[in-house]
């Protein structure tokens, strides 16, 4: 991606890329992981989101919205929803 780039210059292709392989990639993970892990009667999904998912970074504003969005869906994910 666009590492070092100034929000406002960063490209809707970058966006999509970027948040295609570590935000979509992640729910289509859990969207087929759940499904077994309930029907298993349990388990335990691990998705890394980095400390970027807990801050911000100049230059890197695309990225740490991807972040955070794991974090998002991961803690979404855990409460059942």
């Amino acid at each position: 991606g666009l590492v070092g780039v100034p929000t406002h210059e960063q490209t809707v292709e970058n966006f999509h890329h970027v948040m295609n392989i570590n935000v979509l990639g992640v729910l289509l993970s859990m969207k087929h992981q759940v499904p077994a892990m309930l029907a298993g009667g349990g388990g335990a999904i691990v998705n890394n989101a980095s400390v970027a998912g807990r801050v911000g970074m100049a230059g890197m504003g695309v990225y740490i919205a991807s972040k955070h969005a794991v974090l998002g869906l991961t803690r979404t994910a855990a409460l059942c929803g």
